[in-house]
């Protein structure tokens, strides 16, 4: 996938969340890495448009 954000690979909970803190703090501490994921997630379409759109897609095909 494109990197854009930070995810749960676990269950969600506060180990898991504080996986993925630490692992922005990594990313942090590497500027070129991290303006390159700013620029990725800023690039992206996160409008209720898309999300709507998609939720529609999934609600179709479990129809």
């Amino acid at each position: 996938g494109i990197a854009s954000g930070f995810v749960f690979f676990e269950d969600s909970n506060a180990w898991s969340l504080l996986r993925a803190i630490r692992r922005a703090f990594v990313l942090w501490s590497r500027p070129s890495l991290w303006r390159f994921v700013q620029r990725q997630a800023m690039a992206m379409d996160f409008s209720w448009q898309v999300a709507a759109k998609s939720y529609r897609e999934l609600y179709y095909r479990l129809k």
